[in-house]
C-alpha cells in the first residue's frame, strides 16, 4: 500500500489507539521514536562528528530529544543539551525522560533563552532540532522567530526530529522555520514536506516506523497518499512467455509539427520503450524522414487524415506535445472517442480556451498539466494547497485523472484521492521531459492497465529513469532523451531485477 498522509489530530488518534491496543504508556512510544532516530542517525546518516547539540523544547518533541540524548551518550557521542525555555507547559513524558538522563556519561546541559546563548554551539556539533513538533498550527512568535533565525545562520548540520520546528505539519507555513538538512519523520510523511512553499526549509527527509498499529492506520481516512516502490511493484505485470505484440496494445500518438518534430519523436519513442506493442505517430509529413531514420519501429500517419482515422483499432491515444495551435482539436474531439486519452501541452492549452470541450473527453482520461497549465484550466491559485483543492474538484467534476507535474508530482483520481510521487530530480526540468512522460503513460495505458494505475506507475518510472540518468549525466546536462535511455533500468528496478 502507498503511505497515508495524515493531519496532526489523525496522527494523535492513531498513537492513542496504538497505546490502547498494545497496552503501552505514552513514554514507550517516545522510547520507540528515540530508538528509531538513534539507529538511523548512527547507521544511515553517519555524520562525521560524534558531537551533537540537542535543542529540546518542553513538549513531547523535546521528550523525544531527551531519549535521543540518552541513547547517543550510551554510544559514546559527546552530547550537549540546550533546553529552550518558553511559556509552554512541560509534558509529563518530558520530565520523565529528563529524570532518566544518565549522570555518568558527561552530558552537558544549557539554558537557551535568547540567540546569544547559542554561541556555545561548536562548529563540529550536529544540531538536533527537537524544539517544536507537529502541534504547530500558526506562525511562531517573534521570540521563537529570532531564535530560529540565529539557528539558521549557523553552518552546522541541522537534523530535525519528526518535523522542522515551526513548520505547520498539514499546511503552508508563513512564519520562521528551522531549516533542516535532514528530517527523520516517524511513521508518516508530512504533507508540508511535499509543498513547494517549503523547498528552502527542508533538504531531505526519511520515514521510519515506530510500530504504530496497522489497524489504527487503516481506520483513518485521508485523500493524501505517497506512492512507494513496493506498492507500484505490485501493479507492474509480469509478461507471459507466449505473448505477442498485439497483446500489448496499439498506441496512437498525435504529436509534433513541422516546427517541433522532436516532440512527436520523443513521445512515440517513450511509448515504445514503456511496453506498447505497436506505436503510430500522427504528425506533419515533414517529420516522417526524421522519425523513420531515428526510430524505424514507429509507424507514421499524416495529421491531415485525422477526420478519416479509424480510432477503434487503438488501445490508447495521446494528444498534445508539439502539435501547435493550428491543430484541428475541434475535429478530434468531435470524433467518437470511447477510450481514455492522455492529454498534454497544446491539447491542454486548447481546453483552457474552449472549456465546453471538456465534456467530450472520455471518462478516466489522463490530463498532465504543469502548474501553469493547470491554473489556465482551473483558475488562479494563491498557493499549493489551493492547487490541490482545485485539482481534486476538477478531477471529480470532469471524471478524469489529473497529473499535476512538478516536484512531488500529484496524481489525482476521479474519486479525489491524491497520490504524490517522490522520484525525479531538478535536472528533469528540461525541454521534452513532459513529452517523454506523455509517451510513458500512453505506453502503459495501451497495455490495458487501469488509468489511475497507469498514471501512478508512469509518473514513478519517469522520475526513476531521470534519477538513474544521473549515473551518467549531471542535473545541468540531463536531456529528455537520456530519460528514455534509462527506462529499461527503471522498469528492472521496480521489478527487483
Amino acid at each position: 500500500m502507498p503511505y497515508k498522509i495524515f493531519s496532526p489530530p489523525q496522527i494523535k488518534a492513531i498513537e492513542e489507539l496504538t497505546m490502547v491496543k498494545q497496552n503501552i504508556p505514552s513514554h514507550e512510544l517516545m522510547e520507540r521514536a528515540g530508538n528509531a532516530f538513534t539507529e538511523w542517525f548512527t547507521s544511515e546518516l553517519k555524520p562525521e562528528s560524534h558531537s551533537v547539540f540537542i535543542l529540546c523544547g518542553q513538549g513531547n518533541n523535546g521528550g523525544d530529544g531527551l531519549v535521543i540524548a540518552r541513547l547517543l551518550s550510551e554510544q559514546f557521542y559527546k552530547v550537549k543539551i540546550g533546553f529552550v525555555t518558553s511559556s509552554q507547559q512541560a509534558s509529563e513524558d518530558f520530565f520523565l525522560n529528563k529524570s532518566r538522563l544518565p549522570s555518568d556519561k558527561g552530558i552537558e546541559t544549557f539554558q537557551i533563552r535568547e540567540p546569544v546563548d547559542l554561541e556555545i554551539v561548536e562548529p563540529q556539533d550536529t544540531i538536533i532540532d527537537a524544539i517544536l513538533g507537529t502541534g504547530t498550527n500558526r506562525p511562531v512568535s517573534d521570540s521563537w522567530a529570532i531564535l530560529f533565525k540565529k539557528i539558521n545562520s549557523l553552518e552546522n548540520l541541522v537534523v530535525s526530529v519528526d518535523i522542522p520546528s515551526g513548520m505547520i505539519c498539514h499546511g503552508i507555513t508563513e512564519g520562521e522555520v528551522i531549516r533542516a538538512d535532514e528530517v527523520l519523520s516517524f511513521e508518516f510523511v508530512k504533507l508540508a514536506f511535499l509543498l513547494p512553499e517549503n523547498k528552502f526549509r527542508i533538504k531531505n527527509w526519511t520515514i521510519k516506523s515506530i510500530g504504530l498499529d496497522p489497524e489504527a492506520i487503516k481506520k483513518e481516512n485521508t485523500p493524501f497518499y505517497l506512492s512507494t516502490k513496493e506498492d507500484l511493484s505490485l501493479i507492474l505485470r509480469e509478461r507471459n512467455r507466449f505473448s505477442y505484440k498485439n497483446l500489448f496494445g496499439h498506441a496512437l500518438i498525435l504529436a509534433g509539427s513541422r516546427e517541433m518534430c522532436g516532440a512527436g519523436l520523443l513521445t512515440a519513442t517513450a511509448c515504445l520503450r514503456s511496453g506498447a506493442g505497436l506505436v503510430t505517430l500522427m504528425t506533419d509529413p515533414n517529420c516522417f524522414t526524421t522519425v523513420h531514420s531515428s526510430r524505424p519501429e514507429i509507424m507514421c500517419l499524416d495529421r491531415a487524415e485525422l477526420s478519416m482515422l479509424a480510432l477503434e483499432k487503438f488501445q490508447a491515444i495521446a494528444v498534445g506535445p508539439g502539435l501547435g495551435t493550428r491543430f484541428p482539436f475541434e475535429i478530434l474531439f468531435s470524433l467518437p472517442l470511447s477510450i481514455p486519452l492522455v492529454l498534454d501541452a497544446d491539447a491542454l492549452n486548447f481546453l483552457s480556451t474552449k472549456s465546453d470541450f471538456l465534456n467530450l473527453i472520455p471518462k478516466n482520461s489522463i490530463l498532465t498539466p504543469h502548474r501553469g497549465e493547470f491554473t489556465r484550466l482551473a483558475g488562479p491559485c494563491k498557493d499549493e494547497l489551493e492547487v490541490l483543492e482545485k485539482g481534486i474538484r476538477f478531477a471529480r467534476d470532469n471524471k478524469v485523472n489529473l497529473v499535476i507535474k512538478g516536484p512531488y508530482t500529484a496524481c489525482i483520481s476521479p474519486e479525489g484521492k491524491v497520490f504524490f510521487n517522490h522520484t525525479g530530480n531538478p535536472g528533469m526540468a528540461t525541454a521534452g521531459s513532459g513529452d517523454v512522460l506523455t509517451g510513458i503513460l500512453t505506453g502503459i495505458l495501451a497495455q490495458g492497465y487501469p488509468t489511475l494505475d497507469a498514471a501512478r506507475l508512469g509518473v514513478w518510472v519517469h522520475g526513476l529513469a531521470g534519477d538513474l540518468s544521473l549515473n551518467f549525466e549531471s542535473e545541468e546536462s540531463l536531456l529528455a532523451g537520456d530519460i528514455i535511455d534509462t527506462l529499461g533500468e527503471a522498469f528492472k528496478e521496480i521489478k527487483g531485477d
